[in-house]
């Protein structure tokens, strides 16, 4: 992929590998090689990572380094150009054992998400998700509410969003371990995860009433026909100012979620949700949370358990 993976903290989560699943439909249809419900079922294993990969730990450089690395582009990656792939899966496994670190809300995973997005630094400062991707999945078993914050802020331009944050049934059992559950707070799996999908639905709001609020101003103003909602400072506003939907408050983490990326969000079709079928709790909370909030209805609606769709205007 020609970039940086960050494993200095790679002891704590112990996650042999991802999986990254790249498809498009193929000539009669349907659903060409690495199908994604073939890749749902989050990894789960507990092989530590060999002292090789933890030799090439990447250290976050200093001031000068980030403002010469702004002066260069990294270097391309054929794999997300050699076919007009239309979905991409990303499987980080389980973070569960990070739960057992001091103030483990603080680690960073071994991930390559800031790269596919292009939020970290160089050369993960470009994002290798083609224009071409309508369809990003993400799946993982508990990752830490201040990592999947990077999804949120940095949603590519895609028309349905798929996230599986929980175990499946049949890969429960660990929850009953005492030996895997030493020294884990059951609570603080069940909270981040929590956070995670409130992150989610605050931008499906701030989305809803964001496209409201820029019809109305166009009803009321013929004059402002021409606005361009390009403008990212004006659009921001639309988000920020007129919503008054702000993410700092989200308590025990630092990442800002802020109003970026708002145009991307804007152009969401469908949210899924793999826990639903399962954890009827998460999946409830996200519809009531949605309710509760002015107007967003009238936006989105609950197709079926688990699958939320905007309302064509």
């Amino acid at each position: 992929m020609s970039r940086m993976l960050f494993l200095e903290d790679a002891w704590s989560f112990s996650i042999p590998y991802h999986v990254l699943s790249l498809s498009r439909p193929d000539r009669k249809g349907g659903v060409g090689c690495n199908a994604q419900h073939d890749l749902a079922t989050p990894i789960n294993s507990h092989t530590r990572l060999g002292t090789t990969e933890r030799q090439r730990a990447v250290r976050t450089g200093g001031q000068s380094h980030r403002q010469g690395s702004r002066r260069r582009r990294p270097p391309t990656c054929p794999l997300f150009t050699i076919r007009p792939w239309t979905s991409i899966l990303l499987n980080e496994g389980s973070s569960t054992k990070v739960y057992r670190t001091y103030e483990f809300f603080l680690r960073q995973p071994p991930s390559m998400l800031t790269a596919l997005l292009g939020c970290g630094e160089y050369p993960n400062d470009q994002p290798l998700v083609p224009a071409s991707v309508v369809d990003f999945s993400y799946i993982a078993v508990f990752p830490l509410s201040s990592h999947f914050a990077n999804l949120v802020r940095n949603l590519p331009r895609v028309k349905r969003l798929y996230v599986q944050l929980a175990p499946l049934e049949g890969s429960r059992a660990f929850l009953d371990d005492r030996r895997e559950m030493s020294q884990i707070d059951p609570a603080d799996l069940w909270m981040e995860r929590d956070m995670c999908y409130g992150f989610v639905v605050r931008k499906m709001v701030a989305a809803a009433n964001a496209a409201a609020a820029a019809a109305a101003a166009a009803e009321a103003d013929v004059a402002h026909s021409g606005h361009d909602h390009d403008d990212d400072d004006d659009y921001a506003a639309d988000w920020a100012g007129v919503t008054g939907v702000q993410f700092g408050d989200i308590s025990s983490i630092s990442a800002n979620i802020g109003a970026n990326n708002n145009r991307n969000w804007a152009d969401l079709e469908v949210f899924e949700s793999g826990d639903a079928a399962i954890d009827a709790e998460a999946w409830d909370m996200a519809v009531q949370a949605l309710d509760h909030q002015s107007g967003s209805m009238k936006w989105w609606k609950v197709e079926e358990p688990g699958k939320i769709v905007r309302i064509k205007q």
